[in-house]
């Protein structure tokens, strides 16, 4: 049924292709197309169905996605009235949204502590190193949560162990969705033992791949940079006062970083680092137009902040004056009352 749409208002709103067809031709357009989400916007092309990126995001997120539980989801509230001309005008109106928009706009609903952990391996690593299309919103909680508790003194200090890292994490990921798969096929009334033993043999593969990597590399999981070893030197130990908000530590932190000393360090790792990573000309194109657009958004806020204290130094000039002149009144208003006693 295509409840919204008003090509079938004449046919009790059942559209003009079978459940089983509608299926069987989005599994031949995703084979064609080799897009899953290419494939779903031909099919509510063809059903008149609502197209939504935001639900498309939040649906893939189940390994069980499907064409039916995308429609079911049309249900809500929010879809009401809502069919494929909706989704026409919105990109006529306000154009296609990039990969990096939805992920923003998405990525900002995540609790406190996802954006925290996110954060901290943004600054830890540097760059955004999931931007694979093919991670869903969950993935990219997961990866970001997963990174963060490696995120020891050790890998930050060793290149070649912050990429084994993220290496490796992207592979937890890989074990996490075939235990998705194995458990929704264990929730069948009939599940396909052949298909089980298949996604058993990978996931003992997956597990036998990351201990490897793990013991290779001297990896643990132990409490994302802020336990075990470096736990109390003086960079850890700085860096948890500014987190719990010990204000005279940060102007500290600011004045270290400021100094030519720390700036020449900093210069020297980082070129380190880029030596290390034998980084693509892709790869580095993609670096430098991400932290253009970092720069840019500091620059504005530079200039609000700016633009702030200029303000503040005004209504504190604008203060003192009256200040004055208050001053001065009271003091005539002494002299007044003495002549006349």
């Amino acid at each position: 049924m295509s409840k919204t749409s008003p090509l079938y208002t004449a046919n009790e709103l059942y559209t003009s292709i079978c459940f089983d067809c509608a299926n069987e031709l989005f599994e031949e357009n995703k084979y064609k197309y080799k897009d899953e989400k290419i494939a779903l916007i031909i099919m509510c092309h063809y059903l008149d169905l609502f197209f939504s990126d935001e639900l498309y995001e939040k649906t893939r997120d189940n390994a069980n996605f499907s064409l039916g539980n995308y429609a079911k989801l049309l249900n809500g509230q929010q879809y009401k009235a809502k069919n494929f001309t909706t989704y026409l005008v919105t990109i006529l109106k306000d154009g296609l949204k990039t990969i990096d928009e939805m992920r923003e706009n998405e990525e900002a609903k995540w609790s406190a502590s996802d954006l925290k952990n996110k954060t901290y391996v943004l600054q830890s690593v540097g760059y955004d190193c999931f931007t694979d299309e093919g991670y869903t919103d969950g993935n990219r909680k997961f990866l970001f949560n997963t990174m963060a508790d490696y995120l020891t003194d050790d890998v930050l200090e060793d290149p070649h162990k912050m990429q084994r890292v993220i290496s490796l994490v992207k592979t937890t990921l890989q074990l996490d969705s075939i235990d998705k798969l194995i458990n929704i096929e264990l929730r069948k009334k009939i599940p396909d033992n052949t298909l089980i033993k298949s996604l058993t043999d990978i996931k003992d593969k997956l597990e036998r791949t990351i201990n490897s990597s793990a013991s290779e590399n001297g990896l643990s999981a132990k409490g994302s940079g802020k336990g075990g070893r470096g736990s109390t030197t003086l960079t850890n130990i700085m860096k948890e006062m500014g987190e719990n908000g010990f204000e005279e530590i940060k102007v500290n932190l600011v004045d270290i970083k400021l100094s030519k000393s720390y700036q020449e360090i900093a210069a020297d790792n980082a070129k380190a680092l880029f030596d290390e990573l034998n980084i693509t000309s892709d790869e580095y194109a993609h670096m430098v137009a991400v932290q253009s657009q970092e720069m840019i958004t500091l620059q504005d806020k530079i200039m609000k902040l700016e633009e702030s204290v200029r303000l503040q130094k005004i209504e504190i000039k604008s203060l003192k004056t009256e200040n004055e002149n208050l001053k001065i009144e009271l003091e005539g208003d002494i002299d007044g009352d003495n002549h006349n006693k």
